[in-house]
């Protein structure tokens, strides 16, 4: 199990407080808040006679063979953003990627360690940016948020029902099917095959935040360029989009406030999980959540998982969808 910083980091160990954070520990707080080959060959032949005749053959070979031993990930296809309800969605293609902890030089935890090749087989969108106070507000839900005064905070302490029946609205408003029960308290069916607006899977929200790039964060291996943390807030959520995206133009998936996915939580499930358009865990008594927040002290990479069963200031959402 995980937990989120706070205050400090020690040895790469990482501990939560009674500030209401959620990690994979809870609180006992009534609020809960993680080679080079090169063979030139010119041979000139030049021959002269008395009638005057001059044959000049020059003939160059060149072949240069490089080979390096490290593979880059492929460029990831996407496209965008089109607007639903004034949220902004980033088409991603199905593609091929490494999921879980890709970098042995890290103190990798055991419920991320186990790096496995997974395929995405459909295309997918996903929103630019976590859901916002003024965007749940706008889906006839009350902001149950910690910190508010701006419209464009991202929205917090909404629990995975929540964000269920969040993305079950916005699924009517957009005539499309609904993804979840109408209390949000499970989804109805495959994810994949659902047509309305529901969270990514764990596996889509690691593709999305990757994008095809070889980065410990969304979009740069100097994390302050695109996540929030304690170190930069003091503990505060931030207007989204204001630090740089991840290669497909999405903002904030490495730190501003951790984001609800569809899965079930289960540490063990990296070791077992499916090659080919995972789900989650079949059941469970915690959901996953990803992508670090501004309680974290330090940074939370790509692949770095956790997983509560209530309420935090430091979790929200972000919704995505099927896409034919």
């Amino acid at each position: 199990m995980r937990a989120l910083l706070f205050i400090a980091t020690l040895g790469g160990c990482r501990a939560a407080d009674d500030t209401g954070l959620s990690g994979d520990t809870d609180t006992d707080t009534d609020t809960d808040t993680d080679s080079h080959s090169d063979v030139d060959t010119d041979t000139d032949t030049d021959t002269d006679t008395d009638s005057d005749t001059d044959t000049d053959s020059d003939t160059d070979t060149d072949t240069d063979t490089d080979t390096d031993s490290d593979t880059e990930p492929e460029p990831v296809a996407h496209n965008g953003p089109t607007t639903t309800n004034g949220i902004d969605f980033m088409r991603i293609e199905g593609h091929t990627f490494e999921m879980g902890c890709t970098d042995a030089s890290w103190l990798c935890d055991d419920d991320e360690s186990t790096a496995h090749t997974v395929t995405l087989t459909g295309a997918f969108e996903i929103a630019v940016t976590e859901m916002t106070q003024a965007q749940y507000e706008a889906l006839g839900f009350t902001n149950p948020s910690d910190h508010t005064g701006r419209d464009d905070y991202p929205v917090e302490q909404v629990t995975w029902s929540d964000a269920a029946q969040a993305a079950n609205a916005l699924s009517e408003l957009a005539g499309l099917d609904a993804c979840y029960t109408a209390d949000g308290s499970a989804p109805v069916g495959d994810p994949y095959a659902c047509t309305g607006y529901r969270l990514p899977t764990e596996a889509e929200w690691e593709a999305a935040a990757r994008c095809g790039e070889d980065f410990l964060y969304a979009g740069s291996d100097d994390y302050p360029e695109v996540a929030w943390t304690y170190e930069t807030t003091f503990g505060r959520t931030q207007p989204v989009a204001w630090l740089d995206p991840n290669g497909c133009g999405l903002y904030d998936m490495s730190g501003n406030i951790s984001e609800w996915v569809n899965d079930w939580y289960d540490e063990a499930y990296f070791q077992t999980s499916p090659s080919v358009d995972p789900v989650g865990p079949e059941k469970g008594t915690e959901k996953a959540f990803r992508g670090g927040s501004a309680y974290d002290s330090g940074s939370v990479k790509v692949w770095e998982r956790f997983g509560t069963d209530h309420a935090a200031v430091n979790i929200g959402f972000r919704f995505a969808r099927s896409m034919p």
